[in-house]
């Protein structure tokens, strides 16, 4: 299996784009925060949530995913954020980045 990663900055198909060996696709909305200012969490995963909702066509082979910079209050969000039905019936997932380049899923 030779690994295929696609970044675009496209409208309608995510900000990375990876296909996964089974086939399926990760189509990850990204966000950055702005350095040295809390308090941004909420809004940023709000407004990666709705392109996620808004810009592709969700399918069975597709795996959406948020990805904003960790923070205490990101990390609370996104845990409280994916128990509620509606996420994981969506199959919603959030991947926290620390600034070493660290990813929490």
């Amino acid at each position: 299996y030779k690994p295929r990663i696609y970044i675009s900055s496209m409208p309608g198909i995510g900000d990375v784009n990876i296909t996964l060996p089974t086939g399926q696709k990760l189509r990850i909305e990204c966000k950055k925060g702005e350095e040295n200012k809390s308090g941004l969490e909420y809004r940023l995963m709000r407004e990666a949530i709705g392109q996620i909702m808004t810009s592709f066509e969700l399918s069975d082979d597709i795996i959406p995913v948020v990805a904003v910079p960790f923070s205490e209050k990101s990390y609370n969000l996104a845990s409280k954020w994916s128990e509620y039905k509606q996420m994981k019936q969506l199959g919603i997932k959030f991947f926290l980045v620390q600034d070493e380049g660290i990813v929490i899923v």
